[in-house]
């Protein structure tokens, strides 16, 4: 179980969704600089984010999280557009998808937000988060999953590590218990 797994590097998953909603640009914007803060302000070591592209290669740039403009642009880079008319399909919303640039203990965030489509189609909104060869307290991935599902307005979320899911939660008052039961389960050996 988790326990023996204390002190040890891990990959660490956490993702929050949240159905169709329009919500605006900045809003969108707004969150993603609050969700870059809480990382470093909760991890330190992931302060530099670069454009995530078909292979983990350092773009040029560092993304400024701090600078609404270089968000701005970001999300306005990740709008879906129709074929013919090549034109934007604004109720997909936007898509950013970032890495940390480090080979040995990657990271990825990605966002898919301000979709609104009709539910059925199956799409929805997410934040997610992918952390690789890490060493975390349970304390600290239970506060993370907490503020993100704050922060996104979520009303789902999950927890995986090493690939098997800790803890879900499918309703918005549901997070409470399902981080209870993973905070147990992290410290009880099979």
């Amino acid at each position: 179980m988790l326990s023996s797994r204390a002190g040890k590097l891990m990959d660490i998953f956490l993702g929050v969704y949240w159905p169709p909603r329009q919500d605006a640009l900045s809003d969108c914007i707004r969150r993603a600089k609050d969700h870059f803060c809480l990382l470093h302000e909760t991890f330190g070591d992931y302060a530099q984010w670069y454009e995530k592209g078909r292979k983990r290669t350092r773009k040029a740039d560092v993304i400024n999280f701090m600078s609404e403009s270089e968000l701005q642009h970001l999300f306005k880079k990740g709008v879906n557009y129709k074929d013919i008319p090549r034109e934007p399909i604004p109720e997909l919303g936007w898509h950013v998808s970032l890495w940390n640039g480090n080979l040995e203990q990657p990271a990825e965030i990605s966002f898919h937000v301000g979709c609104y489509v009709d539910k059925r189609i199956g799409l929805g909104n997410n934040a997610l988060l992918k952390l690789e060869n890490v060493q975390l307290q349970p304390s600290q991935l239970g506060v993370l999953l907490n503020d993100l599902h704050s922060i996104w307005q979520a009303e789902r979320g999950r927890l995986e590590i090493d690939g098997v899911v800790h803890a879900r939660f499918n309703k918005p008052q549901g997070i409470v218990a399902a981080m209870a039961a993973f905070r147990s389960r992290f410290f009880i050996s099979r």
